[in-house]
C-alpha cells in the first residue's frame, strides 16, 4: 500500500484538474456537447485500454487465485451498498422521486473514472485485475437492478420483459468488454506485443485526466452554493463512504487472508457517485439536478475520505 503522502498527493492533483475543468468550462473551451464527447472517448476508448494495458505485463500469478473470491465479494458489496442506502433513507425520511434518487446513488459508484485510478495510484498495477473484477460484477448489477430503481414502476409490467433485455444490453459495454479480457488475460498469463500494450498504455493515459476534466464541468451546471445547500447529502456522505468502508474492513479483514484484496474493496466501496448518474436520472425523468450535486459533493467529499481510510487500514 503506498503511503499516506503520496496518496493525499495524488488525491490533491485529481482536484486541481477538476478545478481546471470548471475553469476552462466556464472560459468557453468546454460545453455539453463537448464534454459529451469527452465521455464517450473515456468510456469507448481511454478506459477499455487502460484496463487491459494495466495488466499486459504484470506478474499476477499471485492475484489470480483472488479472481473467484472477488467476484463473490463484489456481488456481495453491490446489495451491502444498497442496502445501505435503503437504510439511509428510512432513517432520514426521505420520500417520492428523491427516494429512488438516493437509492440509485448509494449503488453507483465511480468505479472507473476515478476507482482505476485511484486504487492503481494506492495499490499498484497489480490491483487492476481486482478493480476489473469490481466493475465487471457490480456493472452488470448497475444496469440492471439500478436502472430498475431509476425507472421506477411507472413503465408497468407489461414492459418489464423489454426493460431486462434492454439492461442486458446495456450490460455489453467497452469497459465491462475490457475487464473480462483483462481478467481473462491474467487467468491465461498472456503477455501482448510489446507494441501493442505500449498503445494501449498511451490510450489510457488520457482516462484519469480527461475523466477530472468532466467532473469539473459538472460542477458548472448550477451554482456551487446550491450545491453546498443540499445538507442530506451530508450524512449520507459520511455513512456511504466514510462508515460504511470502516465496517467492511472491520468485517474484511477478519475473514479474508489478502490484504490487497480487503484494501482495494474498501477503497472502492468509498467510491463517489458516478459521473454518469445524472445523465441517466435525466432520461428516466427523475430529479437529475439532486444527483448532479449528489455526484459533485461525494467526488468532493472522497478527495477527504479516501486518505483517512488508507491511514485508518494503515494504523491499525
Amino acid at each position: 500500500m503506498a503511503d499516506l503522502t503520496s496518496v493525499v498527493a495524488s488525491m490533491a492533483e485529481f482536484l486541481i484538474i477538476v478545478a481546471v475543468g470548471y475553469g476552462v468550462t466556464k472560459a468557453g473551451i468546454i460545453d455539453e456537447h463537448t464534454s459529451g464527447r469527452l465521455i464517450d472517448l473515456i468510456v469507448n476508448v481511454g478506459t477499455p485500454a487502460m484496463v487491459v494495458a494495466a495488466v499486459c505485463d504484470l506478474d499476477t500469478s499471485s492475484v489470480v487465485a483472488l479472481v473467484p473470491l472477488a467476484a463473490l465479494l463484489a456481488v456481495v458489496q453491490f446489495f451491502a451498498m444498497l442496502g445501505c442506502g435503503w437504510l439511509y433513507v428510512t432513517l432520514a425520511r426521505i420520500r417520492g422521486d428523491e427516494r429512488r434518487n438516493y437509492l440509485f446513488m448509494s449503488c453507483v459508484s465511480n468505479s472507473v473514472f476515478l476507482g482505476l485510478p485511484i486504487v492503481t495510484a494506492i495499490f499498484g498495477g497489480s490491483s487492476v485485475v481486482l478493480v476489473s473484477v469490481f466493475s465487471t460484477v457490480t456493472g452488470l448489477f448497475v444496469y440492471s437492478v439500478g436502472f430498475a430503481l431509476v425507472r421506477g414502476d411507472d413503465e408497468g409490467e407489461a414492459s418489464l420483459p423489454r426493460r431486462l433485455a434492454g439492461a442486458l444490453r446495456s450490460a455489453v459495454n467497452p469497459p465491462a468488454v475490457a475487464s473480462v479480457v483483462a481478467i481473462a488475460l491474467v487467468v491465461a498469463q498472456v503477455h501482448p506485443l510489446e507494441v501493442i500494450s505500449g498503445t494501449l498504455e498511451m490510450l489510457g493515459n488520457i482516462t484519469s485526466p480527461v475523466a477530472m476534466l468532466v467532473v469539473g464541468h459538472l460542477a458548472t451546471r448550477m451554482r456551487l452554493s446550491d450545491v453546498f445547500r443540499e445538507w442530506r447529502l451530508y450524512p449520507f456522505i459520511v455513512v456511504r463512504e466514510l462508515v460504511a468502508p470502516v465496517l467492511v474492513y472491520l468485517v474484511l479483514s477478519r475473514v479474508v487472508a489478502s490484504e490487497l484484496l480487503v484494501g482495494v474493496f474498501v477503497v472502492m466501496y468509498a467510491m463517489p457517485v458516478a459521473a454518469m448518474a445524472p445523465s441517466y436520472m435525466e432520461m428516466a425523468g427523475g430529479d437529475y439536478l439532486l444527483t448532479t450535486k449528489g455526484t459533485l459533493l461525494t467526488t468532493l467529499g472522497s478527495f477527504v475520505v479516501i486518505p483517512v481510510l488508507v491511514w485508518f487500514m494503515t494504523a491499525l
